[in-house]
């Protein structure tokens, strides 16, 4: 999964990225700066007490701090060119506002750069929308009879569409049907992907950030997927420290533990994304899915393109069972080790061995 980080020049985008992967980035103008981050996992660490494997690989969230704004952004120019391109690409969206202050720049004031933020969205939409109409009224002028059925079928769509977004409305808080989500999901649409902002706090704001996300979180919901307000600029400090150091400051300033994890969380919750794990004396691993998903297509998508081809059954246990057991062969005298077929689809948590011809 890819995650691109977003923002108004100076919220701290390049900051969150050194805080989350410590990639030691340091410029906004530069080509995008990546970061692979392991995710925190509670349930794997457990798994791997229990298992004790040779290697242990822990799943992994790619963000993407993309860099080139033009001087027009947040003025509703709409996102163009090479940074409409790198947005468009990646699969949810972090937009960091800025909520500190700092002699460089103005008052923060986060809810009108959202408002600033969301309307480049939408007029990149807009544009996407118009131009495929425009392409639709050409092609009905010569479309034979059963053709014009589709044409304007998805023009009626794309009207709604249009006219949602002139309100100020994203179309991932549209009402559409199964059908019609696939229809436009060959669109790089920005609206449709999942946001999530980060309230980018200083250190005045740390005693605060708990009530902000969820006062955020409840005032925007259905036009964001989640909020969590971070102090971006000490967490990245804090990676640079030592483990039982950062630990120690973090108790000293009243910080979560895990800030970061609670974000890397809570963007996998965003996008639908589900952990099961595959386990074994040589590994145990914890793998992302798009949840809902059917466990011929898991094996092969994620393992092997061979174990979908050859897709015989699933053992699947949920992993409590499995650590209340111990083992498989315990799991199987206590009837909790499931088979399961083609039609099941893998569940948060779960913990599957692949059969295959």
């Amino acid at each position: 999964m890819e995650i691109g980080i977003i923002g108004l020049p100076g919220s701290g985008k390049t900051t969150l990225l050194n805080a989350l992967a410590q990639t030691g980035a340091f410029g906004a103008h530069r080509p995008p700066n990546l970061g692979v981050v392991k995710v925190p996992d509670a349930r794997l660490r457990s798994l791997v007490d229990t298992v004790r494997p040779e290697r242990v690989v822990q799943a992994e969230v790619t963000f993407v701090d993309i860099p080139g704004q033009s001087p027009e952004m947040g003025r509703s120019e709409g996102f163009k060119g090479e940074y409409l391109l790198a947005v468009s690409q990646v699969d949810e969206l972090l937009l960091v506002l800025r909520a500190f202050t700092t002699p460089l720049l103005p008052d923060p004031n986060p809810e009108d750069d959202l408002s600033a933020m969301e309307l480049e969205m939408t007029f990149a939409d807009l544009s996407i929308v118009d131009r495929r109409l425009q392409r639709l009224a050409d092609m009905m002028k010569s479309a034979k009879t059963e053709e014009r059925v589709s044409i304007e079928r998805e023009s009626s769509l794309l009207r709604r569409m249009k006219a949602a977004l002139e309100e100020g409305t994203p179309i991932r808080s549209m009402e559409l049907s199964e059908a019609e989500r696939r229809s436009i999901s060959g669109f790089t649409f920005l609206t449709t992907k999942p946001l999530i902002i980060v309230l980018n706090v200083d250190d005045n704001g740390i005693s605060e950030m708990g009530q902000m996300s969820e006062r955020w979180t409840e005032s925007h919901r259905g036009r964001i997927a989640g909020c969590i307000a971070l102090p971006v600029r000490l967490e990245e400090e804090l990676s640079d420290l030592a483990a039982d150091e950062a630990i120690a400051f973090r108790e000293s300033m009243n910080l979560s533990a895990n800030t970061t994890g609670d974000l890397i969380q809570l963007a996998e919750r965003a996008a639908g994304m589900i952990t099961f794990y595959t386990a074994g004396p040589s590994e145990v691993r914890a793998w992302q899915v798009e949840a809902d998903t059917p466990a011929p297509r898991v094996a092969g998508k994620k393992i092997h393109s061979d174990l979908e081809r050859g897709f015989i059954r699933a053992e699947t246990i949920r992993l409590a069972d499995f650590l209340d057991a111990g083992s498989f062969v315990e799991a199987r005298k206590r009837g909790t080790l499931r088979q399961e077929g083609k039609e099941y689809r893998i569940q948060d948590g779960d913990l599957v061995t692949f059969l295959f011809n």
